[in-house]
């Protein structure tokens, strides 16, 4: 299970939604012994786990992040409780040189500045790390996450993320990952931290020991034959 999907049925369909959600999810907790990615679901009964989708070549070779501006980069869906059209109209007041680009399905929106790229859906491992080494610093700009993929990813490649304070409880003492508010202020001024500190958040990020998809299956194993 990767998150209890309160907040985000409450977002998506609204409060009212809530208690339906919150019924099945007592039933199901009852009922079963369930294996979970998030500390917040880690009940008597849930066993937890750090899943992941990394192999070894996710630690090689990273490039060196372009100097000549600041390169953001969004992975995952445009829809609106990932905060992203939010974070759009955020990016486009920014006083800084940056550009902003996004992968995922994006059928239903068009830029309309100039600043912002659509490199549609990436799938390969490879291209997908190609896209995290031409950038400079990861947005995960959600009102909801269970355990996203992009945290590990970005920090494997040794690119650094910005997330906001509703999803802070996500960070779990890795390092590389910083909060913002969710105003133009405090994100520049978190944008500016971690551009003029990048190559010591580079050399903490390196301390960090992500999960990989062998400890995840070295962790569901354990976990059936216990």
């Amino acid at each position: 299970m990767w998150s209890d999907g309160h907040e985000e049925w409450e977002h998506i369909l609204g409060k009212w939604s809530v208690w339906i959600f919150h019924l099945m999810y007592l039933i199901c907790m009852s009922k079963s012994e369930i294996i979970v990615c998030n500390e917040r679901l880690s009940k008597k009964k849930a066993h937890l786990i750090s899943i992941s989708r990394l192999d070894e070549s996710w630690f090689k070779n990273q490039r060196e992040a372009s100097s000549d501006k600041i390169k953001f980069l969004y992975v995952g869906r445009m829809s609106p409780e990932k905060g992203i059209f939010d974070f759009i109209k955020l990016f486009q007041k920014l006083n800084v040189d940056s550009s902003l680009s996004i992968v995922g399905d994006h059928k239903n929106y068009s830029p309309s500045n100039d600043k912002i790229k659509l490199l549609g859906y990436i799938s390969k491992p490879i291209d997908l790390m190609e896209a995290y080494d031409n950038h400079s610093i990861t947005i995960l700009p959600s009102y909801t996450e269970g355990y996203p993929y992009v945290i590990d990813e970005s920090l494997s490649r040794k690119r650094p993320v910005i997330i906001f304070e509703e999803i802070s409880y996500i960070i779990n003492n890795k390092k590389g990952i910083f909060v913002s508010k969710r105003d133009q202020k405090s994100f520049e001024e978190t944008v500016n931290y971690v551009v003029q500190n990048y190559e010591k958040i580079q050399k903490d990020i390196g301390e960090n020991k992500l999960p990989t998809k062998d400890s995840m299956i070295r962790q569901i194993s354990n976990i059936i034959s216990n």
